[in-house]
C-alpha cells in the first residue's frame, strides 16, 4: 500500500513503521524515478555547447550578431581594424617628427585652416 508521507521533489513513497509495502509501491516509484530522469536527460541533450549556438542579445547595438561566435568574430574585424589605423597613425607621427628633427619647415595649422605657426628653419 503506498505511504501516507511522500518525498518532496517527486513525490517517491516514505513508508512510516506501521505502513506495509507492497511490489507495486515500488514499481511506481520506479516509473516516477524513470520519468524524472527521462526529463533531466532531455534538458541535457538541449544545452547549448557551442558558441554558434549560445544566442546573445545586445543591448547597446555594438554587434549585428545574434550569436556568441559571431559577436567574436566582429570583435576580432573591429581591433584589427583599429590596429591597422594605429599603425598608419604611428608612421604618419614618426615622419612628421622625423621631417621636423631634420629641420624642415612645416607650417602648422587648425581644424579650420588657420596658420598657427611655423616648425623648423
Amino acid at each position: 500500500m503506498p505511504s501516507k508521507n511522500k518525498t518532496p521533489n517527486i513525490g517517491l513513497n516514505q513508508w512510516l513503521g506501521n505502513e506495509y509495502k507492497k511490489r507495486t509501491d515500488f514499481v511506481e516509484d520506479n516509473k516516477i524515478i524513470d520519468y524524472e530522469i527521462g526529463k533531466i536527460k532531455e534538458q541535457f541533450n538541449n544545452i547549448k555547447t557551442t558558441a554558434k549556438e549560445i544566442p546573445i542579445e545586445d543591448a547597446t547595438n555594438v554587434f549585428t550578431a545574434t550569436n556568441v561566435e559571431d559577436a567574436l568574430v566582429e570583435n576580432k574585424t573591429s581591433i584589427s581594424t583599429l590596429e591597422k589605423k594605429t599603425d598608419t597613425t604611428n608612421e604618419d607621427v614618426t615622419n612628421l617628427t622625423t621631417k621636423v628633427n631634420a629641420g624642415q619647415n612645416h607650417k602648422l595649422t587648425s581644424d579650420d585652416g588657420v596658420c598657427i605657426d611655423y616648425v623648423g628653419n
